[in-house]
């Protein structure tokens, strides 16, 4: 009871101690502050924010902006050409960031299950559904153990929920801070999680929506009796209204399919990633790196020193197959994340190159006093990275930048010190650093102006008297022409213009396409310096004046074809490009037309500027003239030149600014990055006529754009992409048909052949790529055409080398059909050749198979094309079966590409044969097929194949052998032998062999590896497929089937199936088009021959000549025939509507002999013949006549395959 009653006094006691001191506190406080009132409306400025809401109300602290991020340049991978480059793009960066964190997660099951190896990415346009599925462990399908829901629920509809808290556990993956996912659910429309779990038997899907606001429950379905594979599929619409877009626009959907790219490529290579149905086209990450300079992939040094770091160096600016490219700076992932701002591993990596490559640069120097910066080596450098770091740490959720300490990588990156001295020395990298060290060779280029004495080095200037002189250089005009032969004429024309005010220079060719090139990289250029030089003009000045520039004015002199219409375009894209204030002007560009052709009659001369020009006055005119073709400027003699200048103001033309739209039209032509709109701009054009152009003096931009360009862009086409019909370019076509129309046991050399078809088929264009292509449709090894139309006598190449063809003495070509390269037409491709130069003197027959394909029947059914006043080469030719799928084709033309595999001809008779006998079949796709081929082409897409080689790795018999061997007897489709020893060299630096031998045999690849054993023992552990990715055995083949069609109009075909069908109907059209014709030739060969058989008209003749009816000496030959005539004498039913032939010559012309009885005997022997000749075209049909001529060439490539083989 006492201490009852202390307890509660101790109560009692401290309850009204703590009243009183609140009290007293409470009204101290209050004292201090505002009314009652006040202090409400001032708390209430205070909220808390659920976790979702703050997401949502603060988005940049989790996922970055929102808002629209406008005109950044960022790479992007053009899909048809392979090739990195740059485009301008507006996107909101949050909305890639939540894609990324799905993306991520899918990735990073790799690490967690090492048994993944697919993942797939959709993305419907149409609703913005982005779907995410990945195969691998999924997450356990059962409740959590404390918080009392399953676990896919928690992961992705909680947030600060993952596994990844565990500091002290070794993880290489993305995710860390437990948001994830669940921001891109807190984003989302709809978000929904399927997932398979193997080990419960239980598949798991949920959804939410509504910014993850409300949810629907959980469906388990249990599996028990089934057979499972884990997987798990993420599925979401983004909330675009969040993002400031109602749309996925194309530059959202070209950076989800860019990051979809990445990830595919520093993933492992056994993941396959497809992006809507198709598979990432990327061999790894050295082949994604390639691709930032794939027409020069060996100026990068890859360095490989453990599986965790993958790193690529390159010159920052080197060049590419247009001009000079800009590399990005930094390229770099992160456990497959794109760090875009880098950090400490990006510092890590480059600074132990830079200490390796300082001390090399800093020798070479001259001066021990000179050292060189390292930023001034890092400034020179491109480094890519792709590198796996344990638990890594990042500046924000956004991940853009890595803050790990190095020591805490979990793995050191050792770098190959010869390996980067040997390739700074070769690639020309030192030398560069040194000479901007050196202050020799300045990244900015020099804001002095160019005056007479600084450009006395460019010896091909023809410099103006006046040119750079104050107060006399606006007035001064420089004539740029298209090489040294339209110097010659300009030369000619300044004995009339003076040269005072009139300079010349030539160009070598067709300038560079400057668009995607700034200030010093355009200024690397050796034609374009010295063509800013001659000007005066400076890269600082954008808006120069008429005073500070050397020239006034610039005329462009071409030739007046398509080609010189392009070369116009270049010159007006550079002065667009960098001193826009030039074109804009009015005043600045004028360009000088001259003649294509000239017609003559007597003493009239009629020139044209234009083939349109001449097409339309020939078709009105009448009489004979002979029209002289102005191959080049050079063609033009020096008179004509000088009455060309005479009348300067009628052969100029000049060059005016009409408004923004002149910007856009330039821009559109030329940018890069606007490839789309060029592709809808050619489309959506007909053959534009220049014919009213031509007449103009005045000229605006836009104009120009769509007439001449527009001109050279269909004309690049035609060359570039060939006929569904004949699965021929014009220039394959020329050849062909020269051939055909000759002897069939002519032979001639090449460069006799070139001359023959430019001088009979009305060739344009330089011999040299006529050779080429002559060449081209000889070459017989494998991964060339499966039907050549040439037999080459000679050397034409092998497999083994690919270089440029060199021109010099003798080679034989026959005419053949073995094998044929129909699908490259000498633009920018490299052919195939051996060591020995290739020779332009080959010796060329008609070979039967050539002839069985293009039957002669035909010849005269085709429809030929009429150029220069003479018939040349029809428009298509008309083989029996789909040539282009036999040969294929490749080649790449102003907006469109092109890409047919080849295939096996057999299998496109037998597809041929079936729809004669049911033309309304459907055919099945034929898969692709390359003579003598012994490697392996597998499907992955009705588009996309890939090609595999062959290896066999040899493993010991006896179990104490110090050796085994690894034997490559077959190459990818398109990998050349020499190239890819280059490839396989780089494999084998750090491989322990002991022997290398190479035993290729003209038509066999085979390349021969001794491994230690003991140091290669993981070798004999890899399977077959692992070998042929080590050893870069395989490479894809994606078609794009963009063909011209019946109508000359570009058609992109879906299937093999659509190309068929097309063709078929063509080719059975002119099946009954002949069979037709030739019933009638042959009743007329009956009628002639019975006229001669008939005894009484030949009697009946003589006997009126006998009894004096018709008195030969006193009747005229009109007469005599107006007689027969009345009489009833049939005419000869041989002649033709337009024969010079008489109608009764078959008569009056007849010799005695044809009276006797041995001649009439021979008659109806003849009239016999005629008969059966007769029925048989009446019984023939256009389905026994194919059928027939397709037997004839299915055995005669039989025999041809034997005898290669045999060979």
């Amino acid at each position: 009871m006492f201490r009852i009653r202390v307890l509660r006094h101790v109560v009692r006691f401290a309850s009204s101690s703590s009243t009183v001191a609140s009290k007293r506190l409470t009204r101290h406080f209050c004292s201090q502050t505002l009314s009652t009132s006040l202090s409400s409306e001032a708390a209430a400025k205070y909220e808390k924010k659920s976790p979702t809401e703050h997401v949502l109300l603060r988005p940049d602290t989790y996922i970055g902006g929102v808002a629209m991020r406008e005109s950044q340049f960022v790479w992007i991978r053009n899909s048809e050409t392979r090739r990195m480059f740059t485009k301008e793009v507006s996107y909101p960066p949050g909305l890639l960031k939540i894609f990324d964190e799905i993306l991520v997660n899918a990735a990073d099951n790799k690490s967690r299950d090492p048994s993944m190896n697919r993942l797939e990415v959709w993305l419907d346009r149409e609703t913005s559904r982005i779907a995410v599925w990945n195969n691998g462990s999924a997450l356990p399908v059962e409740i959590h153990p404390t918080e009392g829901v399953y676990v896919p629920t928690l992961v992705f509809g909680s947030l600060f929920t993952s596994s990844n808290y565990d500091d002290n556990e070794i993880r290489t993956v993305g995710g860390r801070n437990g948001y994830g996912a669940k921001l891109c659910n807190i984003f989302s429309d709809e978000f929904v999680v399927e997932a398979v779990d193997s080990r419960t038997k239980r598949k798991f899907k949920q959804r939410w929506y509504h910014n993850m606001r409300e949810f629907d429950e959980a469906v388990i379905e249990d599996l028990t009796n089934q057979q499972l594979s884990d997987y798990t599929k993420v599925e979401f619409v983004p909330d675009l209204k969040r993002f400031h877009i109602d749309k996925l626009s194309e530059d959202i959907i070209d950076l989800i399919g860019k990051r979809v790219f990445e990830v595919a490529a520093t993933l492992p290579s056994d993941v396959q990633v497809f992006f809507n149905g198709q598979k990432c086209d990327v061999d790894g990450f050295e082949d994604y790196v390639r691709m930032f300079n794939d027409s020069n992939p060996s100026s990068f040094l890859f360095l490989h020193p453990t599986s965790r770091w993958h790193v690529g160096v390159a010159k920052r600016n080197t060049f590419s197959g247009e001009g000079i490219v800009t590399l990005p700076k930094v390229v770099s992932f992160v456990n497959n994340i794109n760090t875009e701002k880098g950090g400490s591993h990006v510092d890590y990596v480059m600074d132990k190159i830079v200490n390796v490559m300082k001390p090399l640069v800093d020798s070479r120097l001259g001066d021990p006093s000179k050292s060189v910066k390292p930023a001034t080596i890092k400034n020179n450098i491109s480094l890519f990275i792709n590198c796996l770091i344990e638990n890594p740490s990042f500046e924000s959720q956004t991940k853009e930048t890595v803050t790990t300490k190095p020591k805490q990588f979990g793995s050191s990156f050792d770098c190959d010190s010869e390996k980067i001295s040997k390739w700074a020395e070769t690639s020309g990298l030192l030398d560069e650093i040194v000479d901007e060290v050196l202050n020799t060779k300045k990244k900015k280029i020099s804001s002095k102006r160019a005056n007479s004495s600084s450009v006395r080095d460019i010896v091909k200037l023809e410099d103006a008297e006046w040119a750079g002189v104050p107060g006399k250089s606006e007035k001064c005009t420089l004539i740029l022409t298209e090489g040294d032969s339209a110097k010659a004429l300009a030369l000619a024309g300044l004995e009339i213009l003076g040269r005072q005010t009139y300079g010349v220079f030539p160009l070598k060719g067709k300038l560079v396409n400057v668009s995607n090139l700034d200030d010093i990289r355009a200024s690397k250029n050796e034609e374009i310096g010295k063509i800013v030089r001659i000007l005066g003009l400076n890269f600082n000045e954008p808006t120069p004046s008429k005073e500070s520039i050397r020239y006034g004015r610039l005329l462009i002199l071409t030739d007046q074809d398509e080609d010189g219409s392009h070369i116009k375009g270049l010159v007006i894209n550079f002065i667009h490009k960098f001193w826009p204030s030039l074109i804009q002007s009015g005043e600045f560009i004028k360009s000088f037309r001259t003649p294509l052709l000239k017609a003559k009659k007597g003493n009239e001369v009629v020139p044209f500027f234009s083939l349109n020009e001449y097409r339309k006055w020939a078709e009105t005119i009448e009489g004979k003239w002979k029209v002289k073709y102005y191959k080049g400027l050079g063609t033009s003699t020096s008179n004509e030149a000088r009455e060309y200048f005479r009348n300067l103001d009628h052969h100029t033309v000049n060059f005016n600014y009409a408004g923004s739209s002149d910007d856009d039209a330039i821009r559109m032509a030329f940018d890069r990055e606007k490839s789309d709109e060029r592709k809808r701009w050619i489309r959506g054009s007909d053959e534009v006529s220049t014919t009213e152009d031509v007449e103009k003096t005045e000229l605006n931009y836009e104009e120009f754009v769509n007439s001449q360009l527009m001109q050279f862009g269909m004309a690049d086409l035609k060359r570039s992409i060939p006929s569904l019909i004949d699965g021929l370019k014009p220039s394959q076509r020329k050849i062909l048909w020269t051939l055909l129309k000759m002897d069939e046991t002519t032979e001639m050399k090449v460069s006799q052949l070139a001359g023959a078809v430019a001088h009979r088929q009305s060739y344009h264009h330089g011999e040299e790529s006529l050779v080429r292509t002559i060449v081209r449709m000889g070459q017989t090894f494998c991964g060339a055409s499966n039907m050549p139309l040439l037999q080459p006598i000679g050397q034409f190449g092998t497999r083994h080398e690919v270089r440029v063809i060199m021109i010099t003495p003798p080679h034989f070509l026959r005419f053949s059909e073995k094998r044929n390269n129909l699908e490259k037409n000498g633009k920018c491709h490299s052919i195939q050749h051996p060591k020995k130069p290739i020779c332009p003197q080959n010796q060329v027959p008609v070979n039967p198979t050539t002839r069985l394909l293009f039957p002669i029947a035909d010849d005269d059914l085709l429809e030929k094309k009429v150029e220069e006043g003479i018939t040349v080469e029809p428009n298509t030719l008309c083989p029996i079966i789909p040539l282009i799928l036999v040969n294929g084709t490749e080649g790449i033309g102003t907006g469109w590409s092109t890409k047919v595999a080849n295939r096996n001809p057999v299998d496109v008779i037998d597809m041929i044969r079936r729809k004669i006998d049911l033309s309304s079949l459907v055919v099945n796709e034929i898969p692709p097929f390359y003579e003598d081929y012994k490697g392996k082409i597998e499907i992955v897409t009705p588009t996309k194949f890939i090609s595999t080689g062959k290896i066999k790795i040899s493993r010991p018999e006896r179990k104490n052998a110090s050796t085994f061997s690894v034997e490559i007897s077959e190459l990818p489709i398109g990998v050349w032998t020499s190239k890819y020893k280059e490839k396989l060299s780089n494999i084998l630096e750090k491989l322990p062999i002991t022997e290398f031998s190479e035993r290729h045999t003209e038509k066999q690849v085979n390349f021969r590896l001794i491994f230690d054993r003991k140091k290669a023992a993981r070798f004999l552990q890899k399977s077959n497929s692992d070998l042929l990715n080590y050893f870069k055995l395989r490479t894809s083949i994606t078609e794009n089937r963009v063909l011209f069609d019946r109508n000359g109009q570009l058609k992109e075909f879906g299937n093999v199936s659509e190309i068929a069908n097309e063709f078929f109907e063509i080719r059975k059209d002119l099946y009954q088009k002949r069979l037709e014709i030739q019933k009638r030739e042959c009743e007329a060969k009956l009628k002639y021959v019975n006229n001669q058989v008939h005894l009484y008209y030949y009697m009946n003749f003589i006997e009126l000549v006998t009894n004096g009816t018709f008195e030969l000496k006193s009747m005229d030959r009109e007469s005599l025939e107006l007689k027969l005539e009345e009489i009833g004498f049939e005419v000869d039913s041989m002649k033709t509507e337009n024969s010079k032939k008489s109608n009764y010559g078959y008569l009056l012309e007849m010799p005695l002999s044809r009276l006797t009885l041995d001649e009439m005997n021979r008659l109806k022997e003849r009239k016999s013949r005629r008969n059966l000749e007769l029925k048989a075209a009446e019984s023939a049909d256009w389905k026994s006549t194919w059928h027939s001529e397709l037997d004839k060439l299915e055995e005669s490539i039989k025999k041809t395959r034997k005898e290669y083989l045999a060979s």
